[in-house]
């Protein structure tokens, strides 16, 4: 949906949805008891993402895109995995709202196809200590995102 503002200029809202999280596997782990090998951590998340984006004509076919995103934790899950165990357990403590910026840009290639590249990042962390939620350039894990996309048009204004 997009919503006209100017000539050139427009606000899409978008609903998503989106998993995000990580993965690390480690080979060994020094100075555990009893030593531990071939350990794997999984962390995912499922959000509903709802990125509010101004929309600027750059030409005829060309936009570019920017705007606030808030992210709606809807579960999260972590695994540790390994040679004789196996741990699994939901996430409670971590944020249910995160706030974050997405940028991008699409362009008609073919009638009402188009092809999109976004990018998004949240400013919040997923640690529990206040003083690390708050500094956007320290410790913490952050998402972030890189979608690339394809588009058709339902219905297109001249």
């Amino acid at each position: 949906i997009q919503v006209p503002v100017a000539p050139r200029f427009s606000i899409v809202p978008e609903l998503l949805y989106s998993q995000k999280g990580y993965h690390e596997r480690s080979y060994l782990v020094p100075n555990a008891f009893p030593p531990h090998t071939n350990q794997s951590y999984n962390l995912t998340y499922s959000f509903l993402d709802v990125p509010v984006l101004a929309d600027l004509k750059v030409s005829k076919k060309t936009a570019i895109q920017f705007g606030p995103q808030v992210s709606f934790m809807l579960s999260g899950k972590q695994q540790l995995t390994g040679p004789d165990f196996f741990d699994s357990f939901d996430m409670e403590s971590s944020p249910k709202i995160i706030f974050g910026l997405a940028a991008g840009m699409y362009t008609h290639v073919w009638k009402l196809v188009s092809v999109s590249l976004h990018y998004s990042i949240d400013l919040q962390t997923h640690d529990e200590d206040e003083d690390i939620n708050h500094n956007f350039l320290l410790h913490g894990f952050r998402n972030q995102t890189l979608q690339v996309g394809v588009m058709y048009t339902l219905a297109h204004r001249k």
